[in-house]
C-alpha cells in the first residue's frame, strides 16, 4: 500500500523543472545548456502531477539506520543523456535491464535540451507498469533536509530501490566553482544513506566530475530542483 507519512501531497509537483542535461557545446562547465526553470521554458514543458497522492497508512516500515544498494553504475554517453543514464541505474534496482540508448528513445531525449520531467516520468512508469511500484514527484515541507533524508531512507532502506533526483548541476558540491552560475538541470541517483551521519550517497552520471559521492542531506537539498525527488511507492 502507499506509504502514509506524506502530508505535503503533490501541490508543488507542477513546479518540477525540465530534467535535461543539455548539449555538448561548453564541456568545461559540465552538461551545457541544460534544463531551465519554468520561468525560462514554455509552461507546457513542465511535468504534471498525474499520480494520486498517497493515502494514510496505519503502519509504516522503519528503515535501518544506514543502507547502500547494489546497483548498475552508468555514465551518460552524451552531455545531455543524464536522465536516461540515471534511469538505467534506478531501473537496475528493480531488476530491470535496459540500454541507455533505448531509454533515451523512450524518454524522447533530444539535443540540446535533454529530457523533460514528464517524458522521463512517463518512460520510467512504463517500465514499472507490471510491478507493484510507481513513481511521482514530491513536494517539500518546511522540515527540509530531514524530510529528504527520510524519503530517501524509505526508498533505499525499505523498498530497496534507488530514486532519481533532479538537481542544479552547478550547485552540487563537486561542481562548485566550475563554469557559470546559470541553472543547468541534471539528474542523479540516490542509492545509499546514513541517518546517523545525515548523509546521502548518490551516483552522478556526468563522467568528468561524477561517479559516487556522499554528501550531507542539507547539501543535497541546496542543489535540489523544486520537487526534485522522484520518489517510489507501492
Amino acid at each position: 500500500m502507499p506509504r502514509g507519512r506524506w502530508s505535503a501531497g503533490l501541490a508543488a509537483a507542477t513546479a518540477v523543472v525540465l530534467a535535461g542535461c543539455g548539449a555538448g557545446a561548453a564541456q568545461d562547465r559540465g552538461p551545457a545548456d541544460g534544463a531551465r526553470a519554468l520561468a525560462d521554458t514554455p509552461a507546457a514543458s513542465a511535468p504534471s502531477a498525474s499520480a494520486p497522492a498517497p493515502s494514510a497508512s496505519p503502519t509504516v516500515p522503519v528503515p535501518p539506520v544506514s543502507h547502500r544498494l547494489r546497483m548498475t553504475r552508468e555514465f551518460q554517453t552524451t552531455s545531455y543523456n543524464c536522465a536516461p543514464a540515471s534511469g538505467v541505474m534506478s531501473l537496475s534496482t528493480f531488476h530491470i535491464k535496459v540500454r541507455q540508448s533505448a531509454l533515451a528513445r523512450k524518454m524522447r531525449t533530444k539535443y540540446p535540451k535533454g529530457t523533460t520531467g514528464d517524458n522521463a516520468m512517463t518512460a520510467l512508469r512504463g517500465y514499472l507498469a507490471h510491478t507493484p511500484y510507481s513513481l511521482t514527484f514530491d513536494a517539500w515541507p518546511s522540515s527540509g533536509s530531514t524530510y529528504l533524508l527520510k524519503e530517501v531512507s524509505y526508498d533505499v532502506g525499505v523498498l530497496h530501490r534507488a530514486p532519481l533526483v533532479a538537481v542544479w548541476w552547478e550547485r552540487l558540491p563537486w561542481n562548485r566553482g566550475i563554469g557559470s552560475r546559470r541553472k543547468t538541470g541534471h539528474i542523479i541517483v540516490a542509492y545509499g544513506y546514513d541517518q546517523k551521519k545525515r548523509t546521502i550517497t548518490v551516483f552522478d552520471p556526468w563522467r568528468p566530475t561524477g561517479g559516487t559521492h556522499t554528501l550531507r542531506a542539507s547539501a543535497l537539498l541546496k542543489a535540489l530542483q523544486p520537487s526534485g525527488l522522484y520518489y517510489i511507492y507501492t
